[in-house]
């Protein structure tokens, strides 16, 4: 019977996170591997012209103008293994495959420029990020978390149960002692005598 309830929590808790997380594994780049995601906090007010290419240093592109957005990286094992947040980057919308990574130098120059707002806007790794992130330990963590805490409450029970029913219960077989025990001074299945 408590097999069963186990089975039955495991199962409860461990599906919906395996098909949630499988869906937006696929959204953000599937069951083996890494993937970023990258999320807009705001558009800036000045276009920028970035270098196209490293190796010629007075190359630029056109100016465009880019939005503010911070990215995430995923590593997955068939679901979610890990989560690392990467910080601000620059990129021209929501989920876009080219950013440009902000580093601390580039954020103070274009700070003083007026090209980023100072202080930067916060912004907060949403919780679905992190169950995404991490959704295979957590299919295989919240299942043995919950046989511990099963497994805790039957042992804390069972000595609970024991001392409440302290002088109640033969110390021998575990049973019972009735009335008849204590009348007779002893256990009437296996003889042992009763507290006093």
């Amino acid at each position: 019977m408590i097999g069963k309830i186990i089975l039955s929590i495991i199962f409860g808790v461990s599906t919906p996170l395996f098909f949630s997380s499988t869906a937006d594994a696929k959204v953000v780049g599937g069951f083996f591997g890494s993937s970023e995601k990258i999320h807009c906090i705001e558009p800036l007010k000045k276009e920028i012209a970035t270098k196209s290419d490293p190796r010629y240093p007075n190359a630029y592109t056109q100016p465009k103008l880019y939005k503010l957005c911070y990215k995430l990286s995923f590593q997955y094992f068939i679901l979610g293994v890990a989560m690392r947040d990467d910080g601000y980057v620059l990129a021209e919308k929501e989920g876009a495959a080219l950013y440009i990574p902000l580093s601390k130098g580039m954020i103070a120059e274009y700070q003083e420029k007026g090209i980023l707002p100072k202080p930067l806007p916060p912004y907060e790794v949403p919780l679905s990020a992190y169950i995404i992130g991490y959704s295979l330990w957590l299919l295989i963590g919240v299942p043995i978390a919950l046989i511990i805490l099963l497994v805790l409450i039957t042992v804390i029970f069972g000595k609970l149960s024991r001392l409440l029913n302290r002088g109640k219960i033969c110390r021998k077989c575990d049973l019972f002692l009735t009335e008849n025990d204590f009348s007779d001074g002893k256990c009437s299945d296996c003889g042992e005598p009763t507290p006093a």
